[in-house]
């Protein structure tokens, strides 16, 4: 899970997870449980949440869902 605040996960300020061995099988967020945007390359993860979908007084929470097979272990966060 990845919390936004109304300024974050745009596209001019997207929220980037590098070291992403796998992509996700599904991006969504999760108050509407609507698909979000993310592009996956170069084992970087970008996502955004549409202008639309955004909860503007409240912190929006991105889920990013795997496929158990493709995570053999717990991914360590580092702190930017």
């Amino acid at each position: 899970y990845f919390h936004a605040r109304v300024q974050h996960a745009t596209e001019t300020n997207p929220i980037i997870l590098q070291e992403c061995f796998s992509e996700p099988k599904r991006v969504s967020l999760l108050r509407t449980n609507e698909d979000i945007s993310y592009i996956y390359e170069n084992d970087t993860l970008k996502m955004t949440i549409p202008n639309n979908f955004k909860a503007q007084y409240v912190t929006d929470v991105i889920k990013v869902e795997f496929d158990n097979d493709s995570i053999s272990e717990p991914f360590i966060f580092k702190h930017w």
